[in-house]
This record gives C-alpha cells, structure tokens and sequence, in this order.
C-alpha cells in the first residue's frame, strides 16, 4: 500500500471515530445550553439591582482582586450551528475518500507529464541536490501537515473546552473543523486520482523504467500536503478569529504562524522532488477554500472589514537574481 493510501486511510478512520461522538454530545448540549439561556432570561426580567447595591459591588469591583479580563468563547445566536445533515456529509466525504484510496489504483499511464509555465524554473531552483535533503524535506513536511491537520481536530477544540464555560462551542467547532477538512481531503483525493498526473522524479520513468521506478503514481496534482496544511491553517485563523481563545495579538500570532507552516509545506514538497509548483498552488488554493472560505460562508458570514485574513496580503512571485525560487511576502 502506498504512503498516499496509507494516509488516507487512517484519516478517514480517524474522521468515522469522531463521527461517532459528535452527534451526541453536540444536540445534548445545544438543548442544556439553550435550557440555561432560557433560564438565564427568565430570572434577569425578574429580578432588579438597587441603585445603592450596584454601586457597592462596583466599589468592591475596584478594590478586590484583579480577575482575567479575556472573554470567555461563546457562540453567537447570530452564528450558525452544524447539524445531523452536515456530519453525514462529512463521514460521507470521508468515506469516499478512503474508498478511492483503498480501492483505485493509480492510472497506468499518466494524463499529464512534465511543469507548465513556471513549473520548470521553479523546481529546478528548489529542489534539493542529494537524496538526504530530499529526505529530510519530506520528513518535514510530513511533521508540518501532522501538526496543521491535528491543530483544529484535537488542540483547537481542546482549547475552547478549557478556556469557555460551554462545552458546546467546542463541539460545535470541531463539527465544523471535521466537515472543513474532510471537504479538503476528499477534494484532493478526488482530483488526484481524475487528473492523474505524474511526480516530478518520475517523468522519466514511463519511458525508461529503472531501480528508481518501482513506485510508479500519477498522483501528483493537486499536493495533498499543501492542502490540507492549508485547510489546517485556515481552521486555526477561523477558529481564532470567531472565539479569541487565547485574546489580543496572540490569536493573530496563532494564525500567520499556522500559515507560515503551511507556506513552508509546500515549499518542501517542492524541495523535496515531490511536486511542481502549479501542484503546490492548487492545493494552496484548495485547502484555504475548504479550510476558511466555505466554513465562514456557511456558519459565519463575510464582512470584508473584519477577519484575520483581511487586515493583511499575502503575495506569492517567482525570485530570479542571485539566489533563484519563489518570493512569499505578507503585509502586515
């Protein structure tokens, strides 16, 4: 079984386990919560503060000790809530993913060999001279879309249950985080498996197979690593923007150090010899899309003032001079 199947396998189990306790736990405490919101309402339109007593818990307020000051993540009635209909879809997605995974093989003969635009250029630039930089740069990138993918799956949700009151808003985001990345999951696998195109170390291969062959897949476009490392990233911005978890700049400091781990992803696919760059761009554009822009859109809402990702740019160009690559730049 090749690594590319592995992989999806054991994400797609992964998705099926939490799957299975979500349902419960989200629809229980979305009736506990909305109970206490009921109850909370009914004893505030009875009961009324004396001006005297108000300005006594005021002074006590000054002179007691200092409390933390950061909000407490709490989901907006404004916000939408996932459902039974959106966790079907997502163990679904999951599902066919593992499917064409487990099930598919790799197309014989690719549909597409060899860079496009600056594909060439590029790859020839980055791409590391020796097996052991090779290695080591997928290694890498193997430690960054683990970490990318486990951030709004398990650290994310784990945060929000210890910082809020309501373990309701952490269940709600998970749901939302599952759907987002199993849309990117099953996207990618998807599109690798239609496309059918080939790595570049193997461009070769199809005419002249060699000891180096062996493992011969058209698998290459769009990266699954760019795009669920992005998908990751963009959870992470989301889930820091909505709720503040952690308050201030810190929640900005999570998001761009969350991009900045995709970013380097995808640059070591391609310096690892295991894609071109028009690979990386799709998965990029992918994962952000299914990883921000849809679960924003369906739960959320856009307002194009406001939002992590809209305060600053990010521009992506080819770097020619001294030193050959790509350029990736933020505006802060």
């Amino acid at each position: 079984m090749r690594s590319t199947q592995r992989f999806g396998a054991l994400f797609s189990l992964f998705i099926c386990l939490q799957l299975t306790l979500l349902p419960g736990q989200l629809f229980g405490q979305d009736l506990a919560s909305d109970s206490e919101s009921l109850a909370a309402d009914a004893v505030s339109s009875e009961a009324s503060i004396p001006a005297s007593e108000s300005e006594d818990a005021q002074i006590s307020t000054r002179v007691g000790p200092k409390e933390d000051t950061l909000p407490v993540p709490t989901w907006s009635s404004e916000w939408g809530r996932p459902g039974l209909l959106g966790l079907g879809v997502t163990g679904l997605l999951g599902a066919s993913a593992a499917v064409i995974n487990l099930a598919v093989d790799p197309v014989e003969t690719p549909n597409w060999r060899g860079p496009i635009l600056l594909d060439g250029f590029v790859h020839e630039s980055l791409r590391a001279s020796s097996p052991q930089g090779r290695d080591l740069a997928a290694l890498t990138s193997d430690v960054l879309v683990g970490s990318l993918i486990a951030a709004p799956l398990i650290i994310e949700p784990a945060l929000l249950w210890y910082k809020g009151d309501d373990a309701s808003v952490a269940t709600r985001m998970t749901a939302i985080n599952m759907q987002s990345m199993a849309v990117a999951f099953f996207a990618t696998t998807a599109l690798k498996y239609t496309v059918g195109r080939a790595r570049p170390p193997l461009d070769a291969c199809w005419d002249s197979p060699g000891e180096d062959c062996e493992d011969r897949e058209a698998l290459s476009f769009p990266s699954g690593h760019t795009s669920m490392a992005f998908a990751g990233a963009g959870l992470v911005c989301l889930n820091h923007e909505m709720l503040n978890p952690l308050g201030g700049a810190w929640d900005d400091i999570a998001c761009y150090t969350a991009l900045s781990a995709a970013t380097a992803t995808g640059v070591l696919r391609m310096v690892a010899h295991k894609h071109y760059m028009s690979d990386v761009l799709a998965g990029a554009a992918i994962g952000v899309l299914s990883g921000y822009v849809l679960p924003k859109w369906l739960y959320f809402g856009f307002d194009g003032e406001s939002g992590l990702l809209a305060k600053h740019d990010v521009m992506v160009s080819p770097s020619v001079g001294e030193l050959n690559g790509i350029r990736v730049s933020f505006t802060w």
